[in-house]
């Protein structure tokens, strides 16, 4: 506001001014509390404010405008993509209709090859089996002929007549036991009947028919603790049959003995038939369950060839597997394995 101000003053002598002097003051306000600055920082304000948004929106626009572009681009290349990978999966289907005939067609001709070689199989035991049975009378009948002219004239045969005679004789024997083989090995494919088997049992029965070997070689044979099990009971036993006489034939210790044992696992009955013999050259171990395969010579050992063969025939036959652990100058031993899925059921 306005204010006035009374100033009395003195000289430097002391005489005072009674009159006194009026010094008017006018008050004004700071330029920043004026109506006028306020009103113009509220105008500026407002432009700056204004200017901030359009410069907003503007780059908005310009960025709304930059992604319409880029989704453009994008949707077109995803297009683009999806056609390719719709061609794609229709080459795939297409393939995989031609890969679905192809096998349906392989899986056919697999098929009709393994029915043809089942029937091969078939005629070809039904053949060794007639085969083998027709030639026993013939071979009987040449042995029974060779002994007899023998017999009737050894007092006017020489050395070298006797000898052929002789020759006959075991040839006919070793035919007779060869013929008797493949009747045993063509029986395994045409006969299977699982019954619920004592293991013991069937062992013993087959150690009766070994009494006379056992005794000769002075064999000791252990056995184990063995279970009862659905399997077809002959052909078990012809199994434990040959690899207790092998383990005994072909062994030159003092005492052969022979280990049989069994372990339970999960799906299979386990059983092991360990000798103390010869052993096995690890080269032969591939070949010793093929057909007619000898390691020795026939002066040495007899025997056809085919023991093992029928093993391994019969332990296909149930489901399993053998095979064997050898060291030679220590022993051999057999291992084989039966399904515990088998049936009791008698098939023929």
């Amino acid at each position: 506001g306005d204010y006035v101000f009374e100033v009395k003053a003195s000289n430097n002598d002391g005489v005072w001014n009674e009159k006194g002097v009026s010094l008017p003051i006018v008050s004004k306000p700071a330029l920043v509390e004026t109506l006028t600055f306020k009103i113009l920082s509220l105008l500026l304000l407002a432009l700056m404010t204004i200017y901030a948004v359009k410069s907003y929106t503007i780059r908005v626009r310009r960025r709304t405008e930059e992604m319409k572009i880029l989704v453009s681009e994008r949707t077109q290349e995803l297009a683009k993509k999806n056609k390719q990978v719709k061609d794609l999966l229709s080459r795939i289907q297409s393939r995989n209709v031609e890969l679905e005939e192809i096998v349906a067609q392989r899986t056919q001709n697999l098929m009709e090859t393994n029915n043809d070689l089942k029937r091969s199989n078939s005629d070809l035991e039904q053949f060794a089996y007639i085969a083998s049975h027709d030639l026993q009378e013939p071979l009987r009948t040449v042995g029974t002929f060779a002994s007899l002219l023998e017999r009737k004239f050894k007092k006017d045969l020489d050395n070298d007549s006797s000898d052929y005679i002789n020759f006959i004789v075991e040839g006919v024997t070793r035919m007779s036991n060869l013929i008797n083989s493949i009747l045993a090995y063509s029986k395994v494919g045409r006969e299977f009947n699982v019954i619920r088997s004592d293991i013991r049992i069937t062992i013993d029965s087959k150690l009766k028919d070994l009494t006379k070997r056992i005794a000769e070689a002075n064999a000791i044979i252990n056995i184990g603790k063995l279970p009862k099990i659905n399997c077809d009971p002959q052909q078990i036993g012809m199994v434990f049959y040959n690899l207790i006489n092998n383990g005994i034939k072909f062994n030159d210790k003092p005492v052969p003995i022979i280990d049989i044992n069994f372990h339970d696992d999960e799906f299979f009955w386990k059983f092991s038939v360990r000798d103390n013999g010869l052993g096995i050259k690890e080269e032969y171990q591939s070949q010793i369950f093929e057909l007619f395969t000898r390691l020795h010579l026939k002066s040495a050992y007899e025997g056809t060839g085919i023991g093992l063969s029928i093993c391994e025939r019969i332990i296909s036959r149930h489901k399993g597997k053998i095979w064997l652990e050898s060291t030679l100058g220590e022993g051999t031993t057999f291992n084989f394995t039966i399904s515990k899925n088998l049936e009791s059921l008698s098939k023929t």
